[in-house]
């Protein structure tokens, strides 16, 4: 790496290099197509009947939903992050809320499976004094790797297209600098590091950057797309809107009808032995079915979704073994983008780490090493046999209440959980112990009473034996 730091603009040649221009132009074309604008829309309009018409140039969102499915399925419901200290777990479970870390592990995901990357910055907002996260579009960002691949700086880079200026907020470990035309307008200390890079296990032709999970999924919905629109313009042209079609000699011009005023409507004067027809087409329905079908299930299994959630299968009476085996797929999706994840999270977690120790958070090597988290997917499961299961390994003993907790699906925060069931044992023990002295004192009065009453009747006794005697 041959890079004159003493040159503040070191960094433009580094950001147009032939790696991250591929990076950025794959995450422009992602843009593109999730936004709509598929290679169909292309599709040149022709003549018909000596007028222009509209080709059909149908869009399915199909990728949109993917991504939104697989990102659901990963982290609607959020993500339980883990420790031995439970102090800690709180603390951190602390940080998260505050910080809407929950929404922002949806946009990583949503990220990932998007584009293959994902671009993270944990800072200190001290308007409020809140950790949180600042996510980077893949867009404009420019993560750079030297030749060892080791991540030494970041970049982001955009321009402002209203008003034409070009911005570049450059992250290095020590610093944070913004530039507006290559001019620097702001330099911060940065307390953090650089913004964690999130990758996809799968990488592209360069190792340091993943690759998208719906990239390989755009040429059979572009397939698709293309088939579903030439079949409406067959049946729109040939079966609706067909051509007339006459075989024979043209008449002429004195044989014609002389009275059209006793004609009705539109008429065409033909001879005897000419034919007029409509130019009608036979569209082979099976081939057009068998090729769209064919499509449809080489998309929903390289997309890794189950097509009997998207309706393209019968559901009915099907046992839950079995529909696990019809999630097989999307669980290995799920766990390969888990274990992106974590490889970022580990590295938010050092991150948060510093911010809290400048607010007087100390945290031991030793806690932080435990430090880990669950993902609790969003499959359609009975969750009374999962509760049973749990139930009955908590009366083995082979499973403590802390972790039942964790692999609850009710039950998110597990520390917070416990601190309740204490808090509510505390009242029900206060309220016992209540119940208690109250019963000791009523015993108490009703002894002191009765041994009143015996010491009365024996001085009364004591007393006549006197008068007797």
């Amino acid at each position: 790496m041959n890079i004159d730091f003493n040159n503040p603009l070191w960094f433009k040649n580094e950001i147009n290099t032939m790696e991250q221009r591929k990076h950025i132009d794959d995450s422009v074309n992602i843009d593109n197509y999730l936004l709509g604008r598929h290679k169909i829309l292309g599709r040149p309009d022709i003549k018909w009947k000596g007028e222009q018409y509209t080709t059909a140039k149908i869009v399915f969102d199909l990728l949109k939903a993917f991504v939104t499915f697989h990102t659901g399925y990963l982290v609607k419901n959020p993500v339980s992050v883990t420790c031995q200290n439970d102090q800690l777990t709180k603390l951190i479970n602390k940080v998260y809320r505050k910080g809407l870390y929950p929404a922002m592990d949806y946009e990583v995901a949503s990220d990932l499976y998007s584009y293959g990357n994902a671009f993270e910055y944990v800072y200190l907002d001290k308007s409020d004094n809140i950790i949180k996260s600042k996510r980077i579009l893949n867009n404009s960002a420019y993560p750079l790797y030297d030749e060892f691949h080791n991540y030494y700086a970041f970049v982001d880079h955009w321009v402002d297209n209203e008003f034409s200026h070009t911005y570049d907020i450059v992250y290095l470990p020590d610093t944070v600098k913004t530039f507006q035309d290559d001019i620097m307008i702001d330099e911060k200390i940065n307390l953090t590091g650089l913004p964690i890079h999130y990758a996809m296990l799968n990488k592209t032709e360069y190792q340091f950057f993943g690759d998208s999970f719906i990239r390989g999924l755009i040429n059979i919905v572009d397939r698709i797309e293309a088939q579903i629109s030439k079949t409406d313009d067959a049946v729109t042209k040939l079966s609706l809107n067909p051509l007339g079609v006459m075989c024979g000699t043209p008449i002429a011009p004195d044989d014609t009808i002389k009275d059209t005023q006793s004609m009705v409507g539109t008429f065409m004067n033909i001879g005897f032995t000419d034919k007029f027809e409509w130019a009608t087409a036979q569209v082979d329905k099976e081939t057009v079915e068998f090729e769209i079908k064919t499509l449809l299930q080489q998309l929903y299994a390289i997309g890794g979704i189950p097509a009997s959630m998207v309706g393209q299968s019968n559901v009915s009476n099907v046992s839950e073994v079995s529909l696990g085996y019809l999630y097989n797929q999307t669980d290995d999706v799920a766990g390969s983008t888990i274990q992106a994840l974590k490889a970022g999270f580990y590295k938010r977690w050092e991150y948060i780490r510093k911010l809290l120790e400048l607010q007087g958070n100390k945290i031991s090597d030793d806690d932080f090493d435990t430090m880990d988290c669950s993902f609790a997917l969003n499959k359609t499961v009975n969750t009374t046999d999962l509760i049973d299961g749990l139930k009955t390994m908590r009366d083995m003993g082979a499973i403590s209440r802390k972790t039942l907790m964790e692999k609850s699906p009710y039950i998110t925060d597990s520390s917070l959980e416990m601190e309740r069931i204490k808090a509510e044992q505390a009242e029900e023990l206060a309220l016992q112990n209540t119940v208690n002295n109250n019963s000791q004192d009523n015993s108490n009065s009703d002894y002191n009473t009765e041994s009143n009453n015996v010491d009365n009747k024996n001085n009364t006794v004591s007393n006549n034996k006197n008068v007797t005697e």
